[in-house]
C-alpha cells in the first residue's frame, strides 16, 4: 500500500514539473476546413492544475465543460454538454436533451506541438440513440474517432528577425 502511494504522489509531482514545461493552459481555438466568422470560431479555454485539466466552451443555448488529464505533452479530455437549448440545437429532442445534458459526449485524446503552439489528435464522439417517440434512451456508443487540431489563441510574441519592413525605406534626412 505504502508503495503505491509514493508511487502516485511521484507521478503526480513528475506531471506537475511537465505542466510547466509543456503548458496546456490557455485559450484554444479549433482549426477547421469550414469558412468560419471570427465571431463563429469554437474557442475552449483551458486551465492546467499539475496534472489536472479543466474547460469551458460557450455554445449557443448552453455550455461545454471539459475535465482530464495532461502528462507532459499529452492530454486526454472528457466534454461534459450543458444547456438544454444546446442539445436541441444539436439535434435531440427536448425529452432527451433533458435526460443528455450532464453526460460525458465526446472524449479527445491530443498532443502539444513542439511549438506550443497547436494540439493536435483526435475526437471520439458519443452517439446517443433513442426511441422514436423521444420516451427514452436506447443507447450510448462511441463512433470513429475524427481528427482534431486546436492552435493557441493568445497573443504571442514575435522575434524581431522575423518582422519583415512594410513600404519602402526612407532616410530621415530626406524629408
Amino acid at each position: 500500500m505504502l508503495i503505491a502511494l509514493i508511487f502516485i504522489l511521484a507521478l503526480l509531482s513528475i506531471s506537475t514539473v511537465l505542466s510547466l514545461v509543456y503548458p496546456i493552459g490557455g485559450t484554444w481555438e479549433r482549426m477547421s476546413d469550414l469558412n468560419q466568422s471570427i465571431w463563429d470560431r469554437e474557442r475552449v479555454v483551458l486551465k492546467e492544475f499539475g496534472p489536472f485539466v479543466f474547460g469551458t466552451q460557450t455554445v449557443s443555448g448552453g455550455v461545454q465543460k471539459f475535465f482530464g488529464f495532461a502528462f507532459g505533452p499529452f492530454l486526454w479530455l472528457h466534454r461534459r454538454d450543458y444547456g438544454i437549448q444546446a442539445l436541441i440545437n444539436s439535434g435531440f429532442p427536448e425529452p432527451i436533451a433533458k435526460l443528455v445534458q450532464g453526460r460525458v459526449l465526446l472524449r479527445m485524446k491530443l498532443s502539444l506541438s513542439s511549438d506550443r503552439l497547436f494540439l493536435n489528435g483526435h475526437a471520439t464522439p458519443f452517439k446517443v440513440e433513442f426511441y422514436e417517440d423521444a420516451s427514452g434512451i436506447k443507447g450510448v456508443h462511441t463512433l470513429d474517432p475524427t481528427p482534431r487540431k486546436y492552435r493557441r489563441a493568445e497573443l504571442t510574441s514575435v522575434s524581431e528577425p522575423s518582422l519583415a519592413p512594410i513600404g519602402k525605406q526612407v532616410e530621415l534626412g530626406s524629408i
